[in-house]
């Protein structure tokens, strides 16, 4: 085989095999919205969607943000996972860093509208959710 060849056959593999990018979601870059970061007092190790993600949610945005509420105020169910995760894939910059929307939301990032609308999320349940995402946002 020819050295041209070999190089060529090497750079399409390293780029096949060399994707990490989970299926169904868009890679982010690793920005201050979606890197865990140690919170005292807060476990966010090892998160589970049952067990993590969705108490907060119900605690904070089920009460707009559900498929009870026949109004369904926000225009977002976030009860729904096929319907949250569709949200976190959706990408946008604000305030200069790109990312899932859903997050720029609920770290009230300047130039969205802040969620909840009355108090922000606690530090401890936005680097939760963000650990969520980091590891592909699993219905565990």
């Amino acid at each position: 085989m020819k050295p041209s060849v070999k190089i060529i056959a090497v750079i399409l593999l390293i780029s096949f095999f060399g994707c990490t990018n989970k299926k169904g979601m868009l890679p982010l870059p690793q920005t201050s919205l979606n890197t865990t970061s140690v919170v005292s007092g807060c476990d966010s190790t090892i998160v589970s969607y049952q067990k993590n993600v969705i108490p907060i949610l119900s605690n904070n945005c089920y009460s707009c943000h559900s498929t009870a509420v026949t109004t369904n105020l926000g225009g977002q169910d976030l009860e729904n996972f096929t319907s949250l995760k569709n949200y976190l894939n959706y990408q946008f910059q604000a305030n200069g860093i790109y990312g899932s929307k859903f997050m720029h939301i609920i770290n009230q990032t300047s130039g969205v509208l802040p969620m909840p609308p009355t108090s922000k999320l606690s530090v401890c349940d936005i680097a939760i959710i963000n650990k969520w995402i980091a590891d592909g946002a699993p219905q565990n």
